[in-house]
């Protein structure tokens, strides 16, 4: 699978690269299969973990990560030909991976509550709602706290309505039989 993902990374830099983002697609080509392999790996990577692994993954990882991104951006290059300024590139997206996952690890615990798991429950409706609350947002915080609440409440209601409707017509159908 990853050489499949190689082959078209290079086709991507080489044949396909779109002037305006020329890293962008490529870039995303290869970052699949690489959060694939973590995804797959997950528990072997946690278990490698440990509290001065993870203080040192997140510090030169995100020195790594912040150095390749400068470097992405200097016009030298932005010059050099789609395929190497996107391995380059390529070089972001992993330590942010990895240190991601060192940080969920670390502090674990501040990602253990309720309300986050609420929100990961209703992501979807907040995606479906959000649409029609941006327009909520003017040039202010306070603005911007009232469509998080506003559409926090409306994804909500939207989650416990397709539940309802769902769970309706999935027992509607099982009435009458014994």
């Amino acid at each position: 699978m990853f050489g499949v993902f190689a082959i078209w990374f290079v086709l991507e830099s080489v044949f396909f690269a779109n002037p305006d983002m020329p890293f962008l697609r490529a870039r995303q080509t290869l970052s699949f299969p690489a959060g694939v392999l973590l995804a797959m790996n997950k528990d072997k990577i946690e278990q490698t973990l440990t509290k001065t692994k993870n203080i040192l993954i997140l510090t030169v990882g995100g020195t790594m990560c912040f150095l390749f991104m400068a470097i992405t951006q200097l016009n030298v290059v932005k010059s050099l030909p789609y395929i190497v300024s996107n391995a380059m590139a390529l070089l972001t997206c992993l330590p942010i991976a990895i240190g991601i996952m060192a940080f969920g690890k670390s502090f674990g615990g501040l990602f253990e509550n309720k309300m986050l798991a609420m929100t990961g429950t209703i992501s979807y409706e907040i995606y479906l709602v959000h649409a029609f609350t941006l327009a909520m947002i003017k040039q202010s915080i306070i603005s911007v706290f009232i469509f998080a609440v506003v559409t926090y409440v409306l994804a909500y209601i939207l989650h416990i309505g397709m539940r309802k409707e769902k769970n309706d017509r999935f027992n509607s159908s099982y009435i009458n039989k014994k």
